[in-house]
C-alpha cells in the first residue's frame, strides 16, 4: 500500500489517496502531479509543521511539474 498526499500550496490542506503497490503500473494508472477535487474532499491540515512541510513540498512539486504530468 502506497498513500499518496496531495496538498494544496499553502498546506494548509490535503488530500489523500491510498493505492496498491501493483497499480503503479501501465497506462491506467498514472500518478499525476496535480489534482483537482472537490472542497469537501480536503482535509484540513492542524499541525503547524505538518502544514510547513506540505506547504515546501507542494510549491516544489509545482516548479518541477506541470499539473498533468505523471510522476
Amino acid at each position: 500500500m502506497v498513500i499518496l498526499v496531495y496538498a494544496t500550496e499553502d498546506g494548509r490542506q490535503y488530500h489523500r489517496r491510498e493505492r496498491a503497490l501493483t497499480s503503479f503500473g501501465g497506462p491506467a494508472r498514472e500518478t499525476k502531479a496535480s489534482l483537482v477535487v472537490p472542497p469537501n474532499s480536503l482535509g484540513t491540515v492542524d499541525d503547524a509543521a505538518t502544514r510547513e512541510r506540505y506547504a515546501e513540498e507542494a510549491a516544489r512539486m509545482a516548479a518541477r511539474h506541470d499539473p498533468d504530468d505523471s510522476v
